[in-house]
């Protein structure tokens, strides 16, 4: 709200916390460098940092664990859920999200998996700016978090239902950032939720390693019955 009116303004704010922050960096290099890398790596670990450099040495930020890859892992699962903001309001930071994620391997190492996303809108319909809370015009309401919701799973994987509040409905699926991407278009109003659901079927998830079953390198992504 602060600068609603003023984009200058918040521009020439954010450069002086970028300034400030590198220059924070640059003292404590300076004066305390093995407790700066020290926190740096936690921070790193827990993806609270994340660098992008020229193409010669990016090799080597994403050999430090610092490059903020999002692309699914060559062996072993991966999950990441991703919503896109559709509603041009300033709501995702009211978005509480959950996950649940279920596998189930079979002696052949099939996997049956169960996913449930479930997005939680704790954004006031009243009382803040229509900047923040819209709507941006009348197809959407007030508080209202219009989004793109993804749930990307490992390559291999294919989606033989997609549920909306436990209710049957189509979903997108693809292949993106070398696993499957599943897609709904979803509406979660002001004081209210939705759960996402969708039930997962991978072919050759594991192989056995003598008494123990370990996740295998997953196969190209294959799309099952993906629909919209």
């Amino acid at each position: 709200m602060r600068y609603q009116t003023d984009n200058n303004a918040r521009l020439r704010f954010l450069r002086e916390i970028a300034t400030a922050s590198f220059e924070a960096f640059r003292r404590g290099l300076n004066s305390d460098p093995v407790n700066l890398i020290r926190h740096l790596g936690t921070a790193a670990a827990g993806r609270h940092v994340q660098v992008y450099v020229e193409p010669a040495g990016q090799r080597a930020v994403a050999g430090l664990g610092l490059s903020g890859t999002a692309a699914a892992p060559q062996t072993g699962d991966y999950l990441m859920p991703v919503g896109v903001n559709t509603g041009a309001n300033k709501l995702d930071a009211c978005m509480r999200r959950s996950v649940r994620w279920r596998v189930r391997l079979s002696p052949d190492g099939a996997a049956q998996a169960t996913a449930a996303l479930t997005l939680a809108n704790e954004s006031p319909a009243y009382g803040l700016p229509r900047y923040i809370i819209g709507p941006f015009d009348d197809w959407f309401r007030p508080g209202q978090n219009e989004q793109f919701a993804t749930l990307y799973v490992a390559g291999g994987y294919g989606f033989t239902r997609a549920t909306l509040n436990g209710r049957t409905v189509g979903a997108e699926a693809q292949a993106d950032f070398g696993g499957l991407a599943l897609t709904q278009e979803v509406g979660v109003q002001a004081r209210s939720k939705i759960t996402l659901g969708y039930q997962l079927a991978r072919p050759a998830a594991a192989e056995r390693l003598g008494d123990n079953m370990a996740l295998a390198v997953p196969p190209p992504c294959a799309v099952a019955r993906g629909r919209r």
